[in-house]
């Protein structure tokens, strides 16, 4: 990204970052690289790569979804492992609260989105792991908010 051209060209900047590794925890450099990308003009961080849902984060006031895992992913080793997902309703610039929507790909390939029992331990997840990162989240209904701490 380079400084200066993202902020006078565009009403706002959406970055999607492929990066991290395949488990809860984030690669020590997610971090500083999102925060950075922040600093530098984005408005939203959207990361994908590890397979796997990692935390939230609001950093100056900007989210930073560092892995949404996984939607449609048909390599047959991946079968059965890191089937969980999210979509991501956010209204940039907005005061409406950001809605996550969790989903789960099944065996076969097909993917669902959950609701009830099974939506919100997927959320919650979500909320504990963003909570370690030092951020306050509430699930309610299947809309998530994130403050930062």
């Amino acid at each position: 990204m380079t400084s200066g051209c993202s902020c006078h060209c565009s009403d706002h900047v959406v970055v999607s970052m492929h990066w991290g590794v395949p488990s809860d925890d984030l690669a020590d450099y997610q971090v500083s690289i999102g925060r950075a990308a922040i600093t530098a003009g984005a408005d939203l961080i959207l990361g994908h790569g590890p397979h796997a849902i990692h935390a939230l984060e609001v950093y100056d006031g900007r989210p930073i979804f560092d892995s949404l895992g996984n939607l449609i992913f048909d390599w047959p080793v991946m079968s059965g492992r890191h089937t969980d997902g999210l979509l991501v309703n956010h209204q940039l610039g907005g005061s409406e609260p950001t809605r996550l929507v969790a989903v789960r790909r099944s065996p076969t390939n097909v993917t669902t989105v959950l609701d009830g029992t099974a939506a919100d331990r997927v959320l919650g997840h979500v909320a504990s792991m963003s909570a370690a990162r030092g951020n306050i989240v509430t699930v309610d209904d299947g809309a998530v908010t994130v403050h930062a701490q």
